[in-house]
Order: structure tokens, then C-alpha cells, then sequence
């Protein structure tokens, strides 16, 4: 039985490693099927095809045919078999008899006598084909079978074949060519360039990593960035990424992908040092990248790939050429750009100092530098360091001494980390100067020769020294100006009112720190511009301008500014008029009268509250005392007492209103006194909900106590009056039939007593002025209330007194709560200072009767 083996797959010898996948099976198919022809025609019992390599040499078995199968030692050798060229030129020359080398391998394979045929395939590949016999001599047989007419036939298949393959790479090659071509001719994005080439070299070779270096143009030694294609993916760093990678790496337990990695950047990979190709890229003969692969063996390729390795070069070399120059003249318009923006600042700038350093911070950023200072020439400008501490560069310049070289070492001395001297470095010198006047000069610093932009800056120096000198003597010029007018400044900036200047156009002309201040003016373009734009206050903005305003006559105005808070004003304006009759404008001072408008609003509040709160009850106790003196015996005893409950409780309530009153009062003088012991909060509040629900059975009273022994030190007459006030509240602002809550518990390290309704509940407008004085909810039903609106106000004082707060949540038709903190007292602490009471009234008694404890 004949078996056919195609040798390629695992272990099948060096031809695994020096042919292509796809050329290599196509080879092997190409010699199988013609052994498989020949075994029907001719008599053998071992054949074998031989190609020859065409990159070192050799002949390599590329198929097979076995009238028996053979051991899989015999397997492994004639799979690894090779002939050299010169061997069998011999062989061809001398004959198989005179070729020892070649007898002796067939004879292990179990071949005594043998027929050849010697082919040559696309001009300089050789094939050979050997059928033996293990036994019988049948080498006549084949020869009568035009054994070599057949073997002619199949160097035909072959060389065809060979001539498609490369006509196939050759179309690829150049397919990939035009699209890179394409996008050399499409864009100016390198990274694009640059990916589509690595993936090209990952189609087409037989890598184990390509990449794309490009070096620093100011220095040809350094590496500026590197592009490599994992995974089909190109990924772009700068050259200490990949310690950092190598680093994470290992970090997180990823050690094989780490030292794959590194094999594969140096060239080696499982131990075995793989070849390295590296194709120059050059841009007008000068060197400016590589591209570089590590292949996976020394056989992989051939002229044409070098060919189109090449042309890829040069086409990455056009694409960065075009590249640079995109970028020379953005940069170019960039730097033009930049020239514009600071010309135009340094025309609104007025202050030397501030153009100094703002003009040394632009030049770093231009030139690349790391260090920007500036070392004056002329009194009155200060060095301006920029980049590091202040006072690092102060003490630098006390003690060295700028040079013009450019290369001083000196110069250099604080440009390295830490203040410690750099032992590389450049820097860039610019004067400034006005004729025979010299103004200082810019220093720019560098610890790495190469990273400054040395030429853009170059490039702009004319246009930039005569803008800057052209500043610096309008700051001269208007520094005079300045001085003088500074005690008038001075005191324009110190008035409390806010004061504007709007000029004859209606533009601000000036403004004072407390008008920057109340109309956020620096934020808003201030002086300059249109008094409507900036204020967004029609009415004010009008009145400036010579218009009337609500609320006042002439040149007087009331008025409110929407700021937060809002603010109320009394405006006044004031025409500006030169000599002649020339109006130049309008000068408005706002005077602040918000205080006294809350006076007022107060004082009006207050006296309604109070003629409220005072004759309804004096109007009830006159009334019935009235109809009691007209009438005692002509009423029953039961209506007399009602009367005099009612007038019982009214007194009680005129009594509330005063000593609320009283209290309010001494609050406000710091005189409020406590007497302060320790009491249960959990007792208070359930003696409040018993209270109501006998006085008021019209709503429903609930008492939750999550947690019992709630002990504080606290004035427990006051607390309850607080407690009383909150409940009253709830009570008041709630419909009839609703539930009023009153929770106590511990919080932390407080104890806390909430009342919660379910009445009109306050808008979250009114929230933050609910504990102000006589103040009330000013939202429909809720004025329908009674009280003098100091409830919560004395609550809440009240509370803080005793070192807790007073809380408030609430929003409108669900209702509100209210919430009393005080600090906790611990039991321990608690019997501790009844221990100590106790102690001293005994002390004090031990003269008297004696103590009993």
C-alpha cells in the first residue's frame, strides 16, 4: 500500500522555516500529485522531490512517496535531508556511482539503485527527482517510461507556479505602495503614515515586531518616538515608555508578556537571537528615522522585499517631509498668531511689572524653554523669574552674571533639578533696548543642548523688540501720570459708596473698588465698555445715562440691585461739564441704605405685630369686663366663668407677647441667663403632647420615644418653652384633624426632641428667614396665624445657647419639621455630679443638723 507525506507539518525539518506557508503548499501539492502520476506509470518503490532554495543553497525534500510506510525514525531523516548545490552538480557531472554522500543517504533509506532527473526552474532554481528501488533493478523500466519527459513536465508546473507567486507579491507590493502612496498624497497626519506602513510589514513579512523609530531632529543620536504594531493595533510612545511598560508589566504579574516584549525589541526571542532588518528613512539625504523589524529566521527575505522595504522608506521619508513642512509653516503661522496676541496685550498693558513677567512666560513657552527670567538694566524693573521659586532665583542672580556667549557656564548654573548645577544646557540671550537706552534682557534656559526652538523665536525678535519697546516707554510715559494721580485714585477706591463715570458715548469711563465689587466689573470687561452690557440693570443704566427712575425725582433715585443679596441703593447723579457748556458725561454714587430699609421694614413689622398682638386681647378682657360691671347678677355662674376664663387667658397671652418682648430684648444685649440643671428630655416632651392633647383635642398628638433616658443639662423652663413654641407652631400652620408628631431620641453624642406636622409647610424662599425676628411666613394662610413672628427667632437663641442647634426641614403641602439638639449627659457623668452635689450641700451643712445620704 503506498502513503504519501508532505513534508511540513511539525517537525518537518529547516523547509518549515524558508518557505512561505502558502508557496510551500502549493509546491508540496504540485510534487505530490506528480509522484502520485508517475507511480501509475512507472515502477519504484521510494520517491522523493527535492527544490532548491534559492536564499542558501540547498535542495530541500518537499514531498514524498512510499510503497510501505516507514519508521518514524526513517520519517525524520529523509524529512530533514538537504543536498548542496555542489553536491549535485557533482552528482550531475559525475554520476550518482561517484556522489558517495548522496549513495549513502539512500542506501539508509533502504534504496540499492536509483533513477534522477536534474531540472532547472525559473533560471537559477534547481529540482531534483529521485525514484528508487529497494530490491530490483527496474531503472530501465522507468527510463523506456519517458521518466524524463514526465519530470520535465512537472519542472514546468513548478516554474509556472514559481512565476505567479512572485508576478502575486510583486501586484501586493504594489497595491500596498499606491495606498501609502495615497495617503502621502491625502493628508499630513504622520501617525496615519506611519500606521499603514507597519501594517504593510505585518502583512507581508514574517515578523516577530516592527517598528518605526523617529529621531530628534536636534539630535540625531536621540530617539524622539516609537510606533510598533501589536496585535494589529499601532501603538505610539516616546523612549521611556517602554521602561515604564516593562515595569507595569511586572508589577502586575504579566512577566512572560514582559520578557517576550524585550526579546522581541532586542532582537532575541526564546533564547535565540533572531535577525534584525533596519531600512533607513532619509528626507534630503539626512537621516531622520529607521524602519526596523525583528524577523523569526535569517531566511525570510528576499530581494524583492528589500526592494519594497525600501520603497516603503522612501515613501514614509516623502510623507515626513511633506509632514515637517505642514508643520514648518503652521508653526509658522503659530508663531505669527502668537506675535499678534502679544503685541495686542502688551498694547493694554500698563504696568511694567506686569509686562515683564507676562512677556518672559510667553518667550518660554514660544522657545521651549524650561527657565524664563528677566535681568534689568534700567531702575524702576524688577528681575522677573519665571518657572521657579522666587526667592531660589533671587539668591541665583545676587551672585552670577549674565553672559552673551550663550554658552556660559555660569549662565547654566540653576538650570538642573533642585537648584544643582546642569552639566549640559543652552541658553537664549535677548536685549532690549531703545537706542542708547538699555532696558534689561530676557534669558531663556535649557538643561538639554537641541529642545529650544532657538529659530522661531529668531525669526520674530525684529517685530517683537520694537512692540516691546514701544510698551515699555508708554509705561514711562504714563507712570507719571499715574503717581499723580494716585492720592486721587486712593481716595476715588476708599469711599464706602460705589461710584461710576459713564463718558458722553454711554461707555463706563471709571469705576471705584466698591462698584467693581457690588457689579462683578472685573469679571465683566469693566471700563470700556457699554454701561447696559455690563450692569444688566435697565433702571440703573438709565438713570446714568440722564433718564428718570421709579421711585425718585431729578437727579435722586431709590433703588433695588439684584444681587445676593439684593441690595437697596440711593442713587444720585451728577453731570460732568468741561468749561463751555461741553457735557462729558455722568458721575452716579450709590449709597447703600439697605440697613436702613431693613430698619424700617423691621420697625413697621414690629408695630403691626405688636398693635395685633396687643389689642386683640386687650380688646377681649375690656369687653367682657364691660359687660361683668353692667350686669353681675343678671348672668348665670356659668357664663360668668367663661368670661372670666377668657379674660383669664387673654391676660396670659398679653403676658406671653411681653415677656417675649423682654427676652427678645435681652438676647439682643447678650443678657440672656440660664439656669441650667440636669432634666429628661423624653419627659418633657411627653408632658407637652399631654398638655395639648387636653387644650387642643382638635388635631391628633403622637409621642415617639425611640430611646428613654434621654438626659441633658439644660435651663428646663426655657427648653419648654421652646419645646412649647414648636408645637404651637405645628398646631398653628396644620388643618384640624392632622397628626402632630413629636419625637425624642439619641443622635451620636446629642439628644434631640422633633416636632413634625403635616400643615402648609415653607417654601425653600422663606426657609433661610424663618429664626429671623418678627418674621412670618408670607405665603397665603399662613399670615392667618397669630403671633409676633419671635417664636422660632428666640427659639433657635435660645437653643444655641445651651451649646445645641435648631434644625428645620420643610417643603410646601408636605409639612415640616423641626428639630432641637442638645448635648447628651451620660448617666455615669450624670450620677457623678450628684455624688459632688450632694458632697457639698452636706459641707455646707455639717454646721446645721448634719447630712443624711
Amino acid at each position: 500500500m503506498m502513503t504519501i507525506r508532505h513534508v511540513a507539518g511539525e517537525g518537518a525539518g529547516p523547509m518549515r522555516d524558508v518557505m512561505r506557508s502558502e508557496e510551500e503548499r502549493e509546491y508540496r501539492e504540485i510534487a505530490s500529485e506528480f509522484l502520485r502520476s508517475l507511480r501509475g506509470r512507472l515502477p519504484f518503490d521510494l520517491g522523493m522531490v527535492l527544490m532548491e532554495n534559492e536564499k542558501d543553497g540547498y535542495l530541500y525534500v518537499i514531498s514524498t512517496l512510499s510503497d510501505q510506510p516507514m519508521p518514524r525514525r526513517l520519517e525524520r531523516a529523509v524529512s530533514a535531508w538537504r543536498i548542496s548545490r555542489e553536491t549535485l552538480l557533482r552528482m550531475h557531472e559525475e554520476g550518482l556511482r561517484n556522489t558517495p554522500s548522496i549513495r549513502i543517504h539512500l542506501q539508509r533509506f533502504g534504496v540499492l539503485h536509483c533513477s534522477y532527473q536534474v531540472m532547472n526552474i525559473d533560471g537559477s532554481r534547481s529540482v531534483l527527482v529521485l525514484l528508487g528501488d529497494r530490491e530490483e533493478d527496474r531503472r530501465e523500466e522507468r527510463l523506456k517510461g519517458h521518466f524524463t519527459s514526465l519530470c520535465h513536465q512537472m519542472a514546468d508546473n513548478l516554474g509556472y507556479t514559481i512565476y505567479r507567486r512572485r508576478e502575486q507579491r510583486r501586484m501586493r507590493h504594489l497595491r500596498a505602495l499606491v495606498e501609502v502612496s495615497r495617503i502621502v498624497a491625502e493628508t499630513y497626519e504622520l501617525p496615519l503614515l506611519i500606521e499603514k506602513t507597519l501594517a504593510s510589514i505585518n502583512e507581508h513579512f514574517n515578523t516577530s515586531l516592527s517598528c518605526v523609530l523617529l529621531y530628534d531632529q536636534a539630535d540625531l543620536e536621540r530617539i524622539a518616538s516609537i510606533s510598533m504594531h501589536v496585535h494589529g493595533r499601532t501603538v505610539s510612545m516616546d523612549p521611556d515608555m517602554r521602561n515604564r511598560l516593562l515595569r507595569r508589566a511586572r508589577e502586575t504579574g504579566m512577566e512572560p508578556l514582559a520578557e517576550r516584549l524585550e526579546a522581541a525589541a532586542e532582537g532575541s526571542e526564546g533564547g535565540v537571537e533572531l535577525p534584525i532588518i533596519e531600512v533607513p528613512v532619509r528626507v534630503d539625504g539626512r537621516k531622520v528615522g529607521a524602519i526596523k523589524c525583528t524577523m523569526r529566521d535569517y531566511l525570510s527575505v528576499d530581494e524583492m522585499d528589500m526592494e519594497f522595504l525600501n520603497a516603503l522608506a522612501n515613501h514614509l521619508a516623502a510623507g515626513i517631509k511633506n509632514s515637517l513642512n505642514y508643520r514648518r509653516v503652521e508653526q509658522r503661522s503659530e508663531t505669527l498668531s502668537w506675535l499678534n496676541t502679544v503685541i495686542a496685550r502688551l498694547n493694554d498693558m500698563l504696568d511694567g511689572e506686569e509686562m515683564v513677567s507676562f512677556l518672559a512666560r510667553e518667550l518660554r513657552e514660544l522657545a521651549g524653554a524650561e527657565h524664563a527670567l528677566f535681568v534689568p538694566t534700567r531702575h524702576g524693573l524688577e528681575r522677573r523669574p519665571v518657572g521657579r521659586e522666587e526667592t531660589a532665583w533671587r539668591e541665583w542672580l545676587d551672585r552670577e552674571t549674565c553672559s552673551r556667549d550663550g554658552r556660559k557656564e555660569a549662565l547654566l548654573f540653576g538650570c538642573g533639578k533642585n537648584g544643582a548645577p546642569a552639566e549640559t544646557g543652552e541658553c537664549m540671550v535677548i536685549d532690549v533696548r531703545d537706542g542708547k537706552e538699555d532696558y534689561g534682557t530676557f534669558v531663556l534656559l535649557s538643561s538639554e543642548e537641541g529642545r529650544m526652538r532657538a529659530e522661531e523665536v529668531a525669526e520674530i525678535l525684529p517685530a517683537l523688540e520694537g512692540s516691546v519697546v514701544s510698551a515699555l516707554r508708554r509705561v514711562d510715559y504714563l507712570s507719571q501720570a499715574l503717581d499723580e494721580r494716585g492720592k486721587l485714585e486712593a481716595v476715588f477706591d476708599a469711599m464706602r459708596d460705589a461710584v461710576l463715570v459713564v463718558d458722553g458715548e454711554g461707555r463706563l469711563a471709571a469705576a471705584n473698588s466698591e462698584a467693581e465689587r457690588l457689579f462683578g466689573l472685573r469679571e465683566r470687561g469693566g471700563v470700556g465698555s457699554r454701561l447696559e452690557d455690563i450692569l444688566e440693570i435697565p433702571e440703573l443704566a438709565s438713570f446714568a445715562l440722564g433718564g428718570g427712575a421709579k421711585g425718585g425725582s431729578g437727579d435722586e433715585a431709590d433703588m433695588v440691585i439684584p444681587v445676593s443679596p439684593p441690595k437697596a441703593v440711593r442713587a444720585y447723579r451728577s453731570a460732568v461739564m468741561l468749561p463751555g457748556g461741553v457735557d462729558k458725561g455722568r458721575v452716579v454714587v450709590l449709597g447703600d441704605v439697605t440697613h436702613e430699609k431693613d430698619l424700617d421694614r423691621l420697625k413697621e413689622s414690629f408695630l403691626s405685630c405688636v398693635s395685633h398682638e396687643l389689642n386683640t386681647p386687650l380688646a377681649i378682657i375690656i369687653g367682657y369686663t364691660d359687660i361683668l360691671r353692667e350686669g353681675w347678677q343678671a348672668h348665670p355662674e356659668e357664663t360668668k366663668r367663661q368670661y372670666v376664663d377668657s379674660i383669664k387667658r387673654s391676660a396670659e397671652r398679653l403676658h406671653r407677647v411681653v415677656a417675649d418682648i423682654l427676652t427678645a430684648s435681652r438676647i439682643s444685649r447678650g443678657r440672656l441667663e440660664l439656669d441650667t440643671r440636669l432634666c429628661l428630655l423624653d419627659e418633657i416632651a411627653e408632658d407637652m403632647v399631654d398638655q395639648y392633647r387636653l387644650i387642643d383635642p382638635s388635631h391628633r398628638y403622637e409621642l415617639w420615644c425611640r430611646e428613654p433616658g434621654c438626659l441633658c443639662e439644660a435651663d428646663e423652663v426655657k427648653i419648654r418653652r421652646v419645646v412649647w413654641n414648636l408645637v404651637d407652631n405645628a398646631r398653628k400652620f396644620s388643618q384640624p384633624g392632622s397628626r402632630i408628631a413629636v419625637s425624642v431620641g439619641r443622635r451620636g453624642g446629642s439628644v434631640f426632641i422633633s416636632v413634625k406636622d403635616e400643615g402648609i409647610g415653607i417654601s425653600p424662599w422663606h426657609l433661610p428667614s424663618v429664626f429671623s425676628k418678627f418674621s412670618q411666613v408670607d405665603d397665603g394662610d399662613a399670615r392667618k396665624a397669630p403671633g409676633l413672628g419671635i417664636g422660632l427667632y428666640l427659639a433657635r437663641e435660645i437653643v444655641e445657647a445651651h451649646g445645641g442647634t435648631l434644625e428645620v426641614w420643610s417643603r410646601p403641602d408636605q409639612g415640616s419639621v423641626f428639630t432641637l439638639v442638645l448635648p447628651a449627659v451620660e448617666e455615669r457623668e450624670a450620677e457623678e455630679r450628684a455624688a459632688l452635689k450632694t458632697t457639698m450641700m452636706c459641707r455646707h451643712a455639717q454646721q446645721g443638723a448634719g447630712c443624711s445620704a
